[in-house]
């Protein structure tokens, strides 16, 4: 069980850390965008267990909606090829 938490506090730690590097990236933002991200860095940092798979999930999905459509416009352009032939 230690073991479990030891892991995910140093991951927690790791991601809170490049969100926070990334957010001083942008100096760009207002007072309260400012206040906005924090809270959102908080709450990813203590769910990144959920967060991160969902997020990688809608990944995979959107790659895999990308592919068929690659597919289907190939096959279409395959279709008329042979007709005009």
């Amino acid at each position: 069980m230690m073991v479990l938490l030891g892991v995910y506090l140093s991951v927690a730690c790791k991601l809170l850390h490049t969100w926070l590097k990334a957010f001083q990236q942008t100096p760009d933002l207002a007072k309260d965008q400012k206040y906005l991200c924090g809270i959102v860095f908080a709450i990813a940092t203590v769910f990144w267990p959920i967060i991160i798979p969902i997020s990688y999930l809608e990944k995979c999905a959107k790659r895999q909606e990308e592919l068929n459509k690659v597919s289907i416009n190939q096959i279409q352009n395959h279709l008329v090829c042979d007709l005009h032939r």
